[in-house]
C-alpha cells in the first residue's frame, strides 16, 4: 500500500491509477480483516469489546486527521506532489507497525491449511446466526448514509447550501469528530446494553439521512453530520464486536473477511444506485428513495436479533427447572 501511494507521483494516465488503484485496494482488503482479527486474539475476552472500541477510535482519528491534512495539503500543492506527503505519512506508519508487531505475541493455533469448501461452509455457517446477521445487516444499513456521505456529499453540499467542496472537507470532520467521541467512549466505558445503543444508533441513522435531504440550509446539513456521526461511531464497533462473541477464534479472519468483502460489494451499489436516480429526478428524491431499503435493512436486523434473543431464552427455560 505504501509503495502504492508513492507510484502514483510519477503514474501518467488514467489506466495507471487503475492499476495502483487496484493494487492499493487489495492490500486494504488484507489489511483489514487482519487488524480486527488480531485485535481480537490479543484481548482477554472479558475486554474483548472495549478493544475493538480502541482499535476502530484509531480508525476515526485517522480519518478526522487524515481529512484536515488532506484539505490544507491540497489547498496548498499540487495533487502529484502531495502524494509525497501522503507517502511519507504511511511510510512512518508501516515502520512504527512493524515495531510494534515485533512485541506481539499471539498462541500458536491449528497449522492445517483449509480447503475453499470448507472456508465457505463455516462462513455460511457463522453468516446464519442470529447475532452475526443483527451486525451484518445493521451495518449495511448505515452504508448508505456513510458511503453516499463520502461519494457525494460535497456534490449535496454545493447543491443545497453553495458550501464549497474544500469547505465540506473541513465539516466532515465534524462527523468523524462526533464518530470519534463515541468510539473513545466505548473504548473506556463498558457497555451494558448493547442493543439498546444499536437501535438508538439506528433511529439517528434515519433521523440524519432524514434531514440531509430537507433542504433548508447549512444548519440543516451540519445538524445532520453531527447526528450521523454517532451511529458511524457505534453501528461498526458493535457490530464487529458481536461477530466476535459469535465466531471461534479460529475462524475470525475467515468471517471478518467475509463482512468486508459483503461491505465493498455494498459500497460499490450504493453510489452507482444513488447516481442513477439524482440523474433521472434529484438528490433529494435519491435520497428518500434509498431510505426505503435502508429502513427495510435495520428492520431486518432488528427482527434477527428478536428472534435470536427468543431462541436463546426458550433453550434456556429447562435449565430453570
Amino acid at each position: 500500500m505504501t509503495i502504492g501511494i508513492f507510484v502514483y507521483i510519477f503514474s501518467k494516465n488514467i489506466y495507471e491509477v487503475l492499476i495502483l488503484s487496484g493494487i492499493t485496494g487489495f492490500s486494504m482488503g488484507v489489511v483489514q480483516p487482519l487488524l480486527m482479527t488480531i485485535t481480537n486474539a490479543i484481548a482477554a475476552p472479558e475486554k474483548r469489546d472495549r478493544y475493538i472500541a480502541a482499535y476502530t477510535s484509531a480508525l476515526s482519528l485517522s480519518l478526522i486527521f487524515g481529512v484536515l491534512v488532506e484539505g490544507l495539503i491540497l489547498s496548498s500543492i499540487n495533487v502529484r506532489y502531495a502524494f509525497l506527503i501522503f507517502f511519507f505519512i504511511a511510510f512512518s506508519s508501516s515502520v512504527m507497525m512493524y515495531v510494534l508487531s515485533l512485541k506481539i505475541h499471539i498462541p500458536a493455533r491449528s497449522t492445517k491449511t483449509r480447503s475453499f469448501k470448507e472456508i465457505i461452509s463455516r462462513a455460511s455457517t457463522s453468516l446464519k446466526q442470529g447475532k452475526v446477521l443483527f451486525a451484518m445487516f445493521g451495518n449495511i444499513s448505515y452504508a448508505f448514509p456513510f458511503i453516499l456521505l463520502i461519494t457525494y456529499g460535497s456534490i449535496i453540499g454545493k447543491e443545497y447550501d453553495g458550501i464549497a467542496p474544500s469547505t465540506f472537507l473541513y465539516l466532515l470532520t465534524l462527523f468523524f469528530g462526533i464518530s470519534f467521541l463515541s468510539r473513545v467512549i466505548l473504548s473506556i466505558r463498558q457497555v451494558r446494553n448493547k442493543e439498546f445503543l444499536m437501535y438508538a444508533a439506528f433511529a439517528a441513522s434515519i433521523l440524519g439521512y432524514l434531514l440531509i435531504g430537507i433542504d433548508t440550509g447549512v444548519i440543516m446539513f451540519i445538524a445532520a453530520l453531527l447526528i450521523l456521526g454517532f451511529p458511524h461511531g457505534s453501528i461498526f464497533p458493535l457490530s464487529t464486536s458481536y461477530i466476535a462473541a459469535s465466531v471461534d477464534m479460529e475462524y475470525m479472519n475467515i468471517i471478518y473477511s467475509v463482512f468486508l468483502l459483503i461491505m465493498d460489494v455494498i459500497a460499490f451499489i450504493i453510489p452507482f444506485i444513488f447516481g442513477l436516480i439524482s440523474e433521472l429526478y434529484n438528490i433529494k428524491i435519491a435520497i428518500y428513495v434509498t431510505l426505503v431499503p435502508m429502513a427495510l435493512l435495520i428492520a431486518i436486523s432488528v427482527a434477527f436479533n428478536v428472534r435470536d434473543n427468543r431462541i436463546k431464552r426458550i433453550a434456556a427455560i429447562p435449565e430453570k427447572v
